[in-house]
């Protein structure tokens, strides 16, 4: 094994002059942190990290990333899987931005992919916390933190919704309560 444990760091240490942090599913699933980046990293920014590759393995990323490259290779010319794996991989490093950023805050994680930025390889297995929309993603971190707009917004679509199912479940239980309470008429 070419990673070691270090005390406080919940991932496995790989000594390399590459700043790169990842993870790699399998049984068990591993996170990689080498020591270059333990380096260049804050504590709280570390945390952050880990929290990211984390979310990953928790939401399964890598395997639904697996099964989306082999399409695209294997059909090439379908746009929708080609472009589709590139599009979805971008959206799950935002998505485990987002579970981080629940727990360490946007800032520690936003100075953690800057303090990552321009890593080493990441194996063709794992995904790392700087490997996709890193210009993105820290400009989407860096962003304001979604306001009222975006809250009232939320509260109007979840209204919406509950009038959509309302209309749709309100003549089907007319119907059952009517068959209910009205016995069949004798011919």
């Amino acid at each position: 094994m070419v990673a070691r444990r270090v005390d406080g760091v919940d991932a496995l240490v790989l000594d390399a002059g590459e700043r790169a942090a990842y993870c790699v599913p399998g049984r068990p699933h591993v996170i990689v942190v080498t020591s270059s980046a333990l380096d260049a990293l804050a504590s709280h920014e570390l945390d952050a990290i880990l929290a990211h590759e984390r979310a990953h393995l928790d939401g399964h990323h890598p395997q639904l990333l697996a099964v989306l490259r082999v399409l695209a290779g294997v059909l090439p010319r379908v746009a929708l899987f080609t472009t589709g794996a590139a599009e979805v991989s971008r959206l799950l490093e935002m998505c485990a931005d987002d579970a981080a950023t629940r727990i360490h805050g946007r800032g520690a994680l936003l100075a953690g992919l800057i303090a990552l930025a321009g890593s080493g390889p990441i194996p063709a297995q794992g995904m790392g916390a700087t490997s996709v929309a890193v210009l993105d993603r820290a400009g989407r971190l860096a962003a304001p933190a979604p306001g009222p707009d975006r809250v009232r917004a939320r509260a109007q679509l979840a209204l919406a919704s509950v009038a959509v199912a309302t209309l749709v479940l309100v003549p089907g239980l007319t119907a059952v309560t009517g068959v209910m309470w009205c016995p069949p008429m004798a011919l």
